[in-house]
């Protein structure tokens, strides 16, 4: 996307001067950070009301000395950081006396200073990294502001912009649908635009940072830094256009840690969007960013980006294969186990805005032992935001949306759930349900099973389509599709991820709680060899956010919840 202009931004937002005749009570702007007017919250019953009880544990304000509000007010052990900006009245004849003019806001000649009454942008990361904290030790944060224009405000667009890579235009199409009574006056507005130009800079590499982000140190139980990490016995395991991946372990580690590095070409010009969303993940289904650095290539000025993961031997690809091979029925207890924690995976990645673009068995690690999934390779994940474009030739072809065949561009995370839904049907079939040899080819073995699409529907996967006419083909039943001994609830669940409407397709959470894992949620569940499943109900509030109350219900057992009180 462009990068983002004062009047792009306020007629986006709808900008008005409200002044404090009105305010905003508490909402949960994004998971775990809220934000409300101060005149909505003046005494500590109103607060934890308003925001249901949920463990504030950080105030954020800018303008605190001018409000009622201290620190007992917010509660005892709550942090309040005040981000004190002084406000000089001859700055305010920018601004102050309605919406700047045209010719003003052009000039970027004016200094930042002339431009902003109190300077915020200095700022934004540390308050940002705060919040990340507060967050990651389970707590929330409240972003308390004065005014229905206000400075406060923009810390929650520039922590947005910050962690999740993006520009202020599209932090503010995330949150409007939950804050769309609070926005930053206009000085801050214009630092935000600047805070985006930084945060957009491209990072370029001299030859001494190359040297000193090398790994040169051996980690050890004293010394867990993983910059002082050095790897041995590597080898490479994999490779393709995204670059090569090596096995290796690391060095005087006790036990001995085994890691896998992904080894790819870094454009100077741009930051690495998988890196940037591998920084954002951290849940137990997902594969975790243990480390990353940069070495120099062959060619001069040739940068490699390394992405260090925990090595996990297999896949499920394997696994399936394995079974194949063998000609025996994939078990059934593990299709549930790998399905179970891929839709949990999805549910939390999608929850952050990402899709991941290229969900295939071989981008699902297991552990042969725990039996524990991880979602991997992002290299294809992006942030997805409404109204804009993105490109239609993505995700590998047995597990490709019909959405994508028809080339839609303004597709969302319900690509996703279709390919989870092939993934399934694999596991039950032993072979890939739709195995085109090509584009068209693909919805040729997708209208075989589904008949074909309705007018509706390929509306709502391309409207440019809707005009298209195709040979009528009747459904094909389920129960036919499969083995005879397939389970009725398997089969049931694979209907309803692949469906040609991508609205009507189940969500990964709601797939969760269907009858077909009731086995998961059973207390006495032992795997082979009387092992404990892995960890199944370890939901953290980011996978539960905005869910009903019904449904957290059905996904966390009660004896589950009895063990963690």
């Amino acid at each position: 996307m462009a990068p983002t202009s004062f009047e792009a931004f306020r007629e986006y937002t709808g900008w008005k001067r409200p002044g404090h005749d009105h305010g905003c009570p508490p909402v949960e702007v994004v998971p775990g950070v809220w934000t409300a007017h101060y005149h909505d919250i003046d005494t500590h019953e109103k607060l934890v009301a308003a925001t249901k009880g949920a463990p504030i544990k950080l105030v954020v304000n800018s303008a605190l000395s001018q409000c009622a509000c201290r620190t007992g007010f917010y509660g005892p052990d709550v942090i309040v950081m005040e981000i004190d900006l002084e406000d000089d009245p001859n700055e305010r004849k920018y601004f102050d006396q309605g919406k700047p003019s045209t010719s003003t806001v052009a000039d970027k000649s004016v200094p930042l200073k002339l431009r902003c009454a109190g300077d915020a942008k200095k700022d934004f990361t540390a308050v940002s990294m705060a919040i990340e904290a507060v967050l990651a030790s389970g707590g929330h944060v409240l972003i308390h502001c004065m005014a229905s224009l206000s400075r406060s405000a923009a810390f929650v667009l520039s922590h947005v912009m910050r962690t999740r890579n993006l520009t202020l235009l599209e932090a503010a199409q995330v949150v409007k649908p939950k804050w769309d009574a609070l926005w930053p006056c206009d000085r801050f507005a214009f630092q935000l635009i600047e805070y985006e130009s930084e945060l957009a800079k491209p990072y370029r590499f001299s030859r001494a940072e190359l040297t000193t982000l090398l790994v040169q140190a051996a980690a050890s139980d004293g010394a867990p830094d993983p910059s002082k990490w050095i790897f041995e016995n590597t080898h490479e395991i994999g490779n393709g256009s995204f670059g090569v991946v090596y096995r290796a372990s690391i060095k005087d580690s006790h036990p001995v840690k085994e890691v896998a590095i992904k080894k790819v070409l870094q454009d100077k010009r741009f930051k690495n969007r998988e890196l940037q969303i591998m920084k954002m993940l951290d849940q137990s289904n997902v594969t975790t960013l243990l480390h990353y650095f940069y070495t120099e290539g062959d060619k001069p000025d040739e940068t490699y980006l390394n992405l260090v993961m925990d090595f996990i031997p297999k896949t499920v690809y394997q696994m399936s294969r394995e079974y194949a091979k063998a000609k025996k029925a994939f078990p059934t207890l593990f299709m549930k186990l790998y399905t179970y924690q891929l839709c949990r995976s999805l549910a939390y990645i999608h929850s952050l805005g990402i899709c991941h673009r290229d969900i295939k068995p071989q981008n699902l690690l297991v552990h042969p032992d725990t039996h524990m999934l991880k979602l991997c390779d992002f290299g294809s994940a992006k942030i997805l935001v409404k109204a804009e474009p993105n490109v239609s030739y993505i995700c590998s072809r047995y597990y490709r949306a019909p959405e994508l065949i028809f080339g839609a561009t303004d597709y969302t995370c319900c690509i996703d759930v279709w390919s989870a839904g092939c993934v399934l049907a694999e596991l039950l079939l032993g072979v890939p349900l739709f195995p085109g040899e090509s584009g068209v080819d693909q919805l040729v073995e997708i209208i075989k099973v589904l008949g074909t699409p309705t007018l509706d529907e390929i509306q709502s996967m391309n409207q440019n389509y809707s005009e298209y006419k195709f040979p009528q083909v009747k459904p094909h039943p389920w129960s036919k599709v499969f083995r005879p001994r397939t389970p009725e609830n398997a089969i049931d669940l694979v209907s309803k991820f692949l469906k040609y409407a991508p609205d009507t397709r189940i969500k990964p959470l709601e797939a969760c709680a269907m009858p077909i894992f009731d086995e998961l949620r059973d207390p006495s569940l032992r795997l082979p060899a009387n092992q404990p499943p892995p960890p199944l109900f370890d939901f953290k509030p980011q996978e539960l956010f905005e869910h009903p109350q019904s449904l957290k219900a059905k996904l966390i057992p009660d004896w589950y919840k009895a063990g963690q009180q």
